[in-house]
């Protein structure tokens, strides 16, 4: 596997890999802040931002907790609210229809 030829292959790769690195102008924030040990260059860089996949998941389960508690909000009041709006209602049917409601004679 070694020799003079992985020896080559590897300086070019290696070679070619600097001169792109060099380029990109996230790699330099990227390495001025290892060296620098600066951790606000590694937030910068958004190093420190990157979650794993236990982190993605439990963030997505308290998304489905929060809108199953506003599903369950909206499912408890809106018969209060809804009962309201039936009454308001039937209370202008009644005022509307010139009956005061008693039976008379």
């Amino acid at each position: 596997m070694g020799g003079p030829g992985g020896a080559a292959i590897g300086a070019g790769a290696g070679s070619l890999a600097g001169s792109a690195w060099a380029g990109q102008p996230e790699a330099k924030l990227i390495t001025e802040g290892i060296t620098q040990a600066d951790v606000t260059k590694l937030v910068e860089a958004g190093l420190v931002e990157q979650k794993g996949w236990f982190e993605q998941a439990l963030d997505g389960v308290y998304k489905v907790l929060i809108l199953t508690a506003v599903g369950l909000g909206i499912w408890a009041f809106w018969p209060a609210i809804y009962a309201k709006i039936l009454h308001r209602k039937a209370i202008r049917n009644v005022g509307s229809s010139g009956q005061d409601g008693a039976s008379g004679s």
